[in-house]
């Protein structure tokens, strides 16, 4: 028997008094984490007062490193930091690429700094960062590693990357993003990167947003890394991946760094040759296509192709998957087709020539780098 249970659908609606931070923590204490990003937003005035008022507090410890005196104070208390988050801000997401603008660091919740870019602060700063006995937090860390590098400053192996933690966690989540793991883990909202580049035509480079903005957005950043790192390092602790997250995950961000530093080189004329090797090769098993199927046709169309094949030749369709459009011409269906008619072989031949060629032979060349003529891998 049903059970009755009182329920109002305008008492269910969204109201002026839905406050997004409560709703996730009721979702967050009864464990629905994968419905966290399916919140919705808060809108009018309330949601801009409530933001404004998080960011100043948050925002007081803050700083932008400018000036022979910030310089100093941020260079004394970075050299007694034991561990610290990083986060660096470019204008670009191909890290081989992308120009530097500045770095973030955080090694006390709450409080952050922000170093702007230039040769001479960060030939001092490479020292400081990375000197023995500072353990680097970072999310995505493969990426800054891979920033820094290029710019004289070597991290090391990063003590925890918090990206990588949270897959460990939960492999089958949809978005690993620094904003949707900070808003589960710890119900803060994340300064959108759209309030500072904006969106569609209006959208614009991270080195043409005010600086005052751009020193919030990245001392957020690096401060809600330091304190994700705690959070999910308890964690891993607890379900007894902590081991492997040090031992192989960690470890392993800069060898990949440095392996999609290098590149892959390629010998592009061989390509070339075996590309119209493979094109000379294709004419022939279509040749033979045609001769055998008694007309000529597009073999890359799964229409055509099915046409030929069971209404022009009439092959059993017995088994044989039907979609809307007609019968399949997939690989597991014309498999059913083997031995029924010569055709059936030439096909596979013709479909396995082409994907090597479209795939590898001619796609591969247009992928290299023209500056170092290697491939490099993101």
């Amino acid at each position: 028997q049903n059970v009755r249970i009182p329920f109002s659908l305008a008492e269910a609606a969204v109201s002026r008094n839905y406050r997004r931070s409560r709703a996730a923590a009721f979702l967050r204490r009864l464990g629905f984490l994968s419905l966290l990003g399916r919140l919705p937003q808060e809108s009018g005035e309330e949601k801009e007062k409530g933001k404004a008022a998080a960011r100043k507090k948050a925002g007081r410890n803050y700083r932008l490193v400018a000036g022979k005196e910030a310089w100093e104070e941020f260079r004394r208390k970075l050299s007694r930091a034991r561990r610290m988050a990083v986060d660096v801000e470019t204008d670009a997401l191909d890290a081989r690429n992308a120009r530097l603008l500045g770095v973030a660091v955080s090694w006390r919740p709450g409080e952050a700094y922000y170093l702007p870019y230039t040769p001479r602060d960060f030939r001092q700063f490479a020292g400081l960062l990375a000197r023995r006995g500072a353990a680097k937090v970072g999310h995505n860390l493969k990426y800054d590693w891979e920033v820094l590098v290029r710019h004289g400053v070597n991290l090391g192996a990063p003590a925890h990357d918090t990206m990588l933690s949270a897959w460990l966690l939960n492999p089958a989540l949809r978005q690993y993003g620094l904003d949707q793991l900070v808003f589960a883990e710890l119900g803060h909202e994340m300064m959108p990167i759209s309030e500072l580049l904006g969106k569609g035509r209006a959208e614009r480079s991270m080195a043409e947003v005010p600086q005052e903005k751009v020193v919030y957005y990245a001392c957020e950043d690096a401060d809600y890394t330091f304190r994700l790192a705690e959070r999910l390092e308890k964690k891993l602790r607890e379900q007894k991946l902590w081991a492997l997250a040090r031992r192989v995950e960690f470890p392993l961000v800069p060898v990949l760094g440095r392996m999609e530093l290098a590149g892959a080189k390629l010998d592009t004329e061989r390509l070339r040759k075996l590309s119209r090797q493979a094109a000379g090769r294709l004419k022939q098993l279509e040749r033979k296509i045609y001769r055998l199927a008694g007309c000529r046709f597009n073999v890359a169309s799964p229409a055509q192709l099915a046409r030929v094949l069971f209404e022009v030749l009439r092959l059993p369709t017995a088994g044989i998957r039907r979609g809307q459009t007609g019968y399949s011409t997939a690989a597991g269906e014309l498999e059913k087709l083997r031995g029924k008619h010569p055709v059936v072989d030439l096909i596979f031949a013709w479909r396995e020539l082409a994907k090597l060629k479209n795939t590898y032979l001619d796609a591969l060349p247009a992928l290299v780098d023209e500056g170092t003529g290697r491939v490099h891998t993101s």
